[in-house]
Order: C-alpha cells, then structure tokens, then sequence
C-alpha cells in the first residue's frame, strides 16, 4: 500500500505549513507522507517556524516554501488530502484544485507570523506547534481503511475537536 500524502496548505507557507509537515513527518509511520504549500508563498520559511521545528524535532533539513502550483506538474506526487491552515476570522482563504481530486479539510490557525514583538511570535510559534502536534497525532490514529467522505468528514472534525479543547 503506497503512503497516504497530506498537502498543509497555509496563505504564505512561511510558518503554519511547515510545521505541520515537520511534525506529520517526523512522527507517522510510513503510511504517510506530508507536503506544505501556500497561495502566496513568502521568499523563505519564517525563523521562528525554523527554530520551532529544530527545537521539538531537531532537523530543518530541506526546508522550503513552494506555491501549491507545484502539486500540479506532471510528476508531481499524487495528494490524497489536502488540509487547509488558514484561518478564517483573519478572511485568509486557501483556494486549490489540485489533480485527482484530493479529499479537504480545514483546521483553523491563528497566523503566529501577526504577532507583535519576537518574544509574542516565538510564544505564538509554540502555541502552533502545540496545537498542530495535537491534531495530527489524532491523525495518524485515523485507520488507513477510511476513505472518502468518512476520512474527509473525520478529518474536518479532528479540526474542530481540537480546537475546542485548546
């Protein structure tokens, strides 16, 4: 069975993405492989998004931003799922249509780059990585014989589950 690939989309791939494809990589199994994109990708990942990765999961090997476009150029790996970051009550929106029809998701994320001042990021950037490692460890619990509208739906609510207990 080939691995399940999740695409985390965020507006500019400096941040939220990142990290939620360093924390799905570094702790799933071979069942899946994580990918992260963004709408309007910034020139280089965010630094506190770098140091957050490297403090919890050690490596920032290969770390880049890339516009979602990529994922659809011949070769480009087929996505199973796509999860949306972006969050909603700062009118961010990640509109795709990648190839294959990929299932959605969306879990709301609070931007951590809008913060003030570098000690409020770098506390911002924590709060993500907290927030996204909850998610997906609840993830990769999901049984890899849901599919479709079932895995779409249990995905979505892995979302709002979390994000009430937050």
């Amino acid at each position: 069975m080939s691995p399940r690939n999740i695409l985390f989309l965020c507006s500019f791939n400096a941040g939220r993405a990142m990290v939620a494809k360093g924390i799905l990589n570094a702790f799933a199994n071979p069942d899946y492989r994580a990918f992260a994109a963004g709408d309007e990708p910034e020139p280089t990942p965010c630094p506190e998004a770098l140091s957050v990765l490297a403090r919890h999961l050690e490596t920032v090997q290969g770390v880049r931003v890339k516009h979602w476009s990529v994922f659809t150029r011949p070769g480009a790996p087929k996505i199973d799922v796509v999860i949306s970051l972006c969050n909603n009550a700062l009118g961010e929106i990640c509109p795709v249509t990648l190839p294959g029809h990929p299932l959605t998701a969306h879990w709301d994320i609070t931007d951590p780059s809008t913060a003030t001042d570098a000690a409020a990021r770098r506390a911002a950037f924590e709060q993500v990585y907290q927030e996204l490692y909850a998610r997906i460890t609840d993830l990769i619990e999901i049984p890899l014989t849901k599919e479709g509208k079932k895995l779409e739906k249990t995905i979505n609510a892995i979302g709002w589950l979390n994000a009430r207990a937050a």
